[in-house]
């Protein structure tokens, strides 16, 4: 295999979120864009963290325990 340099393979063109996006529109990125995981971003693009697809479904199952019953 011939040497590359990660420039030559990483994604250029980044779909990123921000740190007060609401959860119910994390997923949207995911699906629109094929993509795996999405950079949290401050306004002035600092890296915060990365949330990934696997991230999803345990954040939602520990959103869901928080709610309290209907009564």
């Amino acid at each position: 295999m011939q040497h590359r340099t990660i420039f030559e393979v990483m994604t250029h063109d980044v779909i990123t979120t921000a740190p007060d996006t609401p959860f119910r529109q994390i997923a949207r990125p995911f699906a629109d864009h094929d993509v795996s995981a999405v950079p949290v971003v401050e306004a002035d693009r600092r890296l915060l963290r990365v949330v990934s697809e696997a991230d999803l479904p345990r954040a939602y199952d520990n959103l869901a325990r928080d709610v309290e019953p209907l009564r």
